[in-house]
């Protein structure tokens, strides 16, 4: 999960990760990017990250590997 976004990539924690783990076949990652324009994060916001991450587990699939939560539609 990431407070900031890059233009035209990812966050910046989501890319540190994947860098440190490129040359390797590492886990499926996906990139929750939250907190924009001052909005907060809910305990329901995590719960549905924890759900989604529980759930990229068991699969082994990532529904979307970059996503903007707590923003408005």
């Amino acid at each position: 999960m990431d407070r900031a976004d890059s233009y035209g990539g990812f966050g910046p924690l989501y890319m540190e990760i994947a860098s440190a783990l490129y040359p390797h076949r590492g886990p499926a990652l996906f990139n929750k990017i939250y907190g924009l324009g001052g909005r907060d994060l809910m305990p329901l916001d995590v719960d549905q990250v924890i759900e989604e991450t529980a759930e990229a587990v068991r699969t082994g699939k990532v529904k979307m590997v970059k996503e903007y939560i707590t923003v408005r539609n």
